[in-house]
């Protein structure tokens, strides 16, 4: 939700024509889709967890 929002900011930023929206949306955007990567990246079963998880 946060990447779209940045995003959205993002296009009314280069609709304004204005530089600073446009750059710190983009710099969120880009912090927000690394999180998500290396959510992604990182999800899945614990190796070191036995059976059930526990």
């Amino acid at each position: 939700l946060a990447l779209v929002g940045a995003a959205l900011w993002g296009a009314y930023g280069f609709l304004a024509d204005s530089p600073a929206i446009m750059f710190w949306n983009a710099v969120s955007a880009l912090l927000s889709a690394s999180i998500i990567a290396l959510k992604i990246r990182h999800s899945g079963p614990d190796p070191e967890a036995g059976p059930g998880g526990i």
